[in-house]
């Protein structure tokens, strides 16, 4: 697995800002990336700023869905012990970072589904950062939801790539669970 966390508008820390978790699973099947930013759990969608990473609940803002299951929403809630600041700073060599990871439909409860831990924070350079993509970089079995959202947010990651110099993960040089 590989994990960014990341502040979404680059406000100045201390203030509060839309906060990412990024996160890519090595599948043998192809990489995920599921992107997830602080917003109101409740609403599912609805961005929230955040003053910290310990305060941060963060979602995956757009369901996904297989041929027959309802859109399902992807949440983490981090663990006790994270930064109390936003600054990205604040995470780097310090302590292992855990999440709560839930699913939840529209109208249903968040029911837990696994755990996150990132055991080993570190700072890397801007030009080095991978590049996430959530819409090229989804198993088969899955879609966005609603789909019309796919084709803006491709034309978006491929622009952010471009804007960084970024290229798309080679999954074969990436492990794989």
């Amino acid at each position: 697995m590989t994990a960014r966390l990341s502040r979404g508008v680059g406000i100045p820390d201390g203030l509060p800002d839309v906060l990412g978790l990024a996160i890519r699973l090595h599948r043998t099947s192809g990489p995920w990336d599921l992107l997830l930013a602080s917003a109101q759990l409740s609403t599912r969608v609805v961005l929230w700023p955040a003053r910290g990473w310990a305060s941060a609940r963060y979602s995956s803002v757009t369901a996904y869905c297989t041929e027959d299951g309802p859109p399902t929403w992807v949440f983490a809630v981090p663990d006790t012990g994270q930064p109390r600041t936003g600054s990205t700073a604040a995470l780097v060599d310090g302590d292992p970072l855990h999440f709560t990871l839930s699913l939840a439909t529209a109208r249903g409860q968040a029911k837990a589904a696994g755990r996150i831990s990132l055991d080993s924070p570190t700072a890397v350079a801007e030009g080095k950062q991978p590049a996430f993509d959530p819409v090229i970089n989804l198993p088969a079995e899955l879609r966005m939801w609603p789909e019309w959202l796919a084709a803006p947010r491709r034309v978006a990651y491929q622009a952010s790539r471009g804007g960084r110099s970024a290229a798309l993960p080679n999954p074969e040089s990436e492990p794989h669970v």
